[in-house]
């Protein structure tokens, strides 16, 4: 039984690509690409004094409150009197309807 010719591999075809280096604080402006096509952009850590530290939490959350307060006020329109019978109406021709 004969092996695949691409199980044939070195090691050395297998090393990985070395890692973008981690550069804590503001983003690096863009440069020459590294290996890989990444640019060094791209390797931004937050550092524990960034004042964006959990900016997309807060922004999560408030999003979060928008929508519950919107479905609120969408169930108490929808509870109304007039709506009530407007979504009656329109539910009643499509079922009499044929």
């Amino acid at each position: 039984m004969s092996q695949c010719p691409c199980a044939r591999s070195t090691s050395k075809e297998l090393a990985p690509a070395p890692p973008v280096p981690a550069v804590p604080g503001p983003a690096v402006p863009p440069g020459p690409a590294v290996p890989g096509g990444q640019k060094a952009a791209l390797a931004r850590v937050p550092g524990p004094d960034d004042p964006e530290l959990g900016a997309t939490t807060a922004e999560y959350a408030i999003l979060t409150l928008a929508a519950v307060a919107f479905a609120g006020i969408l169930a108490v329109v929808i509870k109304s009197g007039p709506v009530q019978q407007l979504l009656q109406g329109v539910i009643e021709r499509a079922l009499s309807s044929q």
